[in-house]
C-alpha cells in the first residue's frame, strides 16, 4: 500500500512540474490571432501617433487570450514548448499558413523596381 501511495505521489508531483502546453490545434488558432494583431500593430497602429503602441498591443493580446480562455502564461509556456523543437515549430507555422491560405510572398516586402538610367551604346 505504501508503494502505491509513493508511486501516485511521484506521478502527481512530476505532472505538476510540466508546463501547461496548449494542444497543437488550439495553439495554431491562438498563434494565428497573435500574428494578426502583431501585423495590425506594425502596419496600422504604428502609423497613428495618438496611439501608445505598447499599451494597445498588450490590450489586444489580452483580448486574444480572453477569447480563447487561456492565460498569457499558458500561451508563452506553449510557445516556448513549440519553439524548442524546430521540426514541431515549422509544422505549426506551415499548418497556420495552409489553414489561413497564406503564401510566404504575402509577408515579404514588395520588391521595388529600379529605374535603369544607364544607357549603353555599342559601336559595331
Amino acid at each position: 500500500m505504501r508503494n502505491v501511495l509513493f508511486i501516485m505521489f511521484v506521478l502527481l508531483g512530476c505532472k505538476s512540474n510540466e508546463p501547461n502546453v496548449l494542444p497543437f490545434e488550439k495553439m495554431e488558432v491562438v498563434l494565428w490571432d497573435i500574428i494578426e494583431i502583431n501585423s495590425y500593430g506594425t502596419f496600422v497602429l504604428s502609423k497613428d501617433s495618438s496611439v501608445v503602441l505598447r499599451e494597445k498591443m498588450a490590450e489586444l493580446e489580452k483580448a486574444v487570450f480572453d477569447k480563447h480562455e487561456i492565460s498569457s502564461k499558458t500561451f508563452f509556456e506553449s510557445y516556448d514548448y513549440y519553439t524548442s523543437d524546430p521540426k514541431l515549430y515549422v509544422r505549426l507555422i506551415d499548418s497556420i499558413m495552409v489553414h489561413n491560405r497564406v503564401k510566404p510572398e504575402d509577408y515579404l516586402p514588395p520588391v521595388k523596381e529600379r529605374k535603369n538610367d544607364l544607357k549603353i551604346e555599342l559601336n559595331e
